[in-house]
């Protein structure tokens, strides 16, 4: 009898199974599950299509500090001078930079006037090359170490150490980003919905996730990154606008592309 899994993003238990993965893949980051405990099912929900990882194998309080920690050698200051001294052309972070500002031109908005809120900030290598272009730049990461990075080495004078659920300012945002974040969570709706709080009544929310479609035809789920098991959700185009929509937004636009660095990867702007 085929176990019954509920989904992420809509709850629903109709779905399929697209692989079960029972060993660690070589690119994956260790954390520190044994090779007898390693087990996880991938499904896709029949509803609302996304690709889900369905296990216990780690927990989300890993990023309070394990994951920067663990994700590779060095600290983060070093991690953030590799990633910073890319070339454009090799640089995923200069085209997602690119990217938003140029749909900020387009909705007649000056990136000087505006003010943006990164959700999940990391190594911050975004801020870091953002903020010199944009009005003000606040940043949310629950790792206190990806925090005093981000205040002390790259400048950004908003960096708030914990969750949206507890993060307080009197600014209200044009732009609020989740970069490679809602994946990471088991309720990725809960966590895109406590932004609008902070959104002003006219701004945009950029959200980039790893595209699950391109991986699942080549049948390559259990050795691509966008599999790995610290993603829960894994997304097409059509569970992208669900998310949108199940968070109380509109998807204005949403687009597959393959990074520079060989990531599969949807993104798109979000409004009210």
């Amino acid at each position: 009898m085929e176990e019954l899994y509920s989904c992420y993003l809509c709850g629903s238990d109709q779905h399929r199974v697209i692989n079960i993965v029972n060993q660690k893949p070589a690119g994956e980051t260790d954390y520190g599950i044994s090779e007898a405990d390693y087990a996880r099912t991938i499904t896709q929900c029949l509803r609302c299509d996304v690709y889900t990882n369905q296990h216990g194998l780690i927990s989300e309080k890993m990023y309070e500090g394990y994951y920067n920690n663990q994700i590779s050698l060095g600290s983060i200051r070093d991690r953030y001078d590799k990633v910073m001294s890319f070339p454009p052309q090799k640089s995923d972070n200069y085209h997602r930079v690119t990217r938003i500002l140029d749909f900020l031109k387009s909705q007649h908005c000056q990136p000087k006037e505006v003010n943006v809120l990164d959700v999940g900030s990391g190594t911050c290598v975004f801020l870091g090359a953002l903020h010199k272009s944009v009005g003000h730049c606040a940043c949310i990461d629950p790792d206190p170490q990806a925090i005093q990075h981000a205040s002390q080495y790259v400048g950004i004078t908003e960096a708030h150490c914990g969750s949206l659920a507890d993060f307080e300012s009197d600014s209200r945002f044009d732009l609020i980003t989740f970069n490679k974040v809602l994946e990471h969570v088991k309720d990725p709706v809960e966590l895109l919905s406590k932004s609008l709080p902070f959104l002003k009544e006219d701004g945009l929310v950029y959200v980039e996730l790893p595209e699950g479609e391109q991986t699942v035809e080549l049948h390559r789920t259990a050795e691509r990154q966008e599999f790995f098991v610290e993603h829960y959700t894994i997304f097409n185009k059509s569970s992208y606008e669900a998310l949108a929509v199940r968070a109380g937004f509109n998807c204005l636009q949403n687009d597959l592309i393959t990074e520079p660095s060989g990531k599969m990867t949807i993104y798109g702007f979000l409004k009210r």
